[in-house]
């Protein structure tokens, strides 16, 4: 029935047809890919949010409803994955679609170097969400308590606001090839 309301190279058939459907494929490969990196990551002891700049990214790109199911459901994965009581991605997954929201209309999209401004808010939002619901709760604020706060937010601020200029250029390079939207053309 959708088919012949929106045939695939008609009006409708990007939400309907080969091109949702491959960047669906598009979304939950590199989501899944990111949060194997965050994960190996943090196995070494750093505090990259690597799966929350590219759920920036795609929801920069697409909007939180195309992409919000799959990135609860890997952020959840990779909360499990790291044994967390909290599931910290899930929480933090929320404000930074709104930051992504709010760049995706006011933002500057176009130039890579503008994308380290919102890598620093979403940095702070995933340092401040992983010591709020993680780190701090129960522990004795001391010296080392300050030290591991410190350590934690200046990963997670400019570890973001490095990645995420790095994730757009090479996401959008692979989205140029497969012809998929791209991240510096969402408002044009």
């Amino acid at each position: 029935m959708l088919q012949k309301r929106f045939p695939p190279g008609g009006a409708g058939g990007w939400v309907f047809g080969t091109g949702f459907r491959m960047f669906f494929l598009w979304l939950i490969c590199c989501s899944y890919v990111a949060a194997i990196i965050e994960w190996l990551a943090g196995g070494h002891a750093l505090v990259l949010p690597v799966f929350l700049v590219v759920a920036f990214y795609f929801t920069v790109l697409r909007g939180w409803r195309d992409v919000w199911l799959v990135l609860a459901v890997l952020g959840t994965v990779l909360d499990l994955a790291f044994g967390r009581s909290v599931p910290v991605t899930l929480m933090v997954l929320v404000p930074v679609q709104m930051l992504a929201g709010w760049w995706r209309r006011l933002g500057d999209c176009r130039h890579w170097e503008a994308q380290m401004f919102p890598g620093l808010g979403l940095g702070l939002m995933s340092g401040v969400g992983l010591l709020i619901l993680l780190r701090i709760p129960g522990s004795d604020w001391g010296r080392g308590m300050t030290l591991d706060v410190i350590r934690v937010l200046g990963e997670t601020v400019v570890g973001a606001a490095l990645l995420l200029p790095l994730v757009c250029v090479v996401l959008d390079r692979g989205a140029k090839a497969m012809a998929l939207p791209q991240y510096r053309k969402v408002r044009q």
